[in-house]
């Protein structure tokens, strides 16, 4: 049988990550239904937030990452950096 161990972390009212030794992580957060945009290559995306890795991924652990859905194209984007990300104008 698998079992799956998920992490848990603590997240401020400004969604800024709090991690379990009280640092936290100065980009505040998009949530789960935002529309954003972000960059992929020079190319200026629309898109609306699916998941939040807060806790990072395997090649950026502890830097959050965010996977996108662009509709127009009917394409996801995954694990794209939070500093990529922009708020929706």
């Amino acid at each position: 049988m698998l079992y799956i161990c998920k992490i848990i972390i603590l997240i401020s009212e400004n969604m800024a990550i709090i991690g379990k030794d009280g640092k936290t992580f100065s980009h505040d957060l998009f949530k789960v239904g935002d529309q954003v945009t972000f960059l992929c290559g020079d190319v200026l995306k629309e898109g609306i937030v699916l998941v939040v890795d807060a806790l990072g991924t395997f090649e950026c652990p502890n830097i959050p990452s965010y996977d996108i859905i662009v509709e127009e194209e009917n394409m996801l984007y995954k694990h794209v950096k939070c500093d990529l990300v922009k708020s929706y104008m």
